[in-house]
Parts: C-alpha cells; structure tokens; sequence
C-alpha cells in the first residue's frame, strides 16, 4: 500500500488523525489513497487530500457516503477512582459526554 506524499505529511503532523488512520481496516487504508490519486485535477487531489485529513482526524472515512463513514470504536479513556468516587477523563464536558474530542467534521 503507498501513501500518496501529501496524505503521508498531514498524517505525520496529527497523531490523532495517524492513529485513527492505523486502525482503519486494511481495505479502507488501501481504498482511501487510492480515491486520492484517481482525482484527475491537482486542485481535486488536493482537496481530497484536506478533507481525508479532516475526515480521519474525526475518526470518519472521507470517500464513504454519510452513515457508513465511521471508522473503529476508539478504545475508552481509562477509568480513575478518587477516594471510593468514579471520575471519567479530565472534567472537560464534551470529553466526558462522547468520551473523545470535539472535531470539525458534522455528525
């Protein structure tokens, strides 16, 4: 499987986006660079190139059609106690409600 240059450069710079990437199923790793590189214009490639980055970062698959974009569970925060009391994350709201980060990409 090759890494279009582009994609590879914006996934080393996101260890989120990378790590979301790393744990897409073989097809999909192998699908998405591939619906990349068919684009036929640089502007085109380009903007695919944006959007997968923005699309992986939220841990969704760019080329699949909405509902059908959700890549792997990501693995739950780990559970602390504090004096016989549960306390999930860190105590920001949107991390304890979803248990992930808030991203850009719409739902």
């Amino acid at each position: 499987m090759v890494i279009p240059d582009d994609l590879s450069s914006v996934l080393a710079s996101n260890e989120t986006a990378r790590t979301y990437f790393e744990n897409f199923s073989a097809s999909s790793k192998k699908n998405i660079p591939r619906w990349i590189e068919s684009a036929r214009t640089p502007a085109t490639k380009s903007n695919r190139v944006v959007q997968t980055a923005d699309f992986v970062g939220c841990n969704r698959m760019a080329n699949r059609p909405k509902g059908r974009d959700q890549g792997p569970a990501p693995a739950p925060l780990p559970a602390v106690k504090y004096h016989g009391r549960l306390a999930i994350g860190s105590g920001d709201a949107d991390r304890q409600s979803s248990g992930r980060r808030a991203c850009s990409c719409s739902s």
